[in-house]
């Protein structure tokens, strides 16, 4: 969670430490998919976890537009 106090902070930075080989998957929704491939003699994908869409409102309570 962030809170932004001035109107001039237009971003703000999140540092994830994935493991190696992590990857992150924009989705339709707006949310990202943390996943690795596992190598070998039938490589798949291992889905880590997911991270929910971005939401974000004003002081009055109005949505605002976000994006990751």
């Amino acid at each position: 969670m962030a809170t932004l106090t001035d109107s001039s902070q237009g971003s703000v930075d999140f540092s994830l430490g994935l493991p190696a080989g992590g990857e992150l998957t924009p989705e339709t929704d707006g949310s990202l998919t943390v996943s690795r491939e596992i190598t070998g003699p039938k490589p798949v994908v291992q889905v880590l976890g997911t991270i929910a869409a971005p939401w974000a409102v004003d002081a009055n309570g109005a949505a605002l537009p976000t994006s990751y």
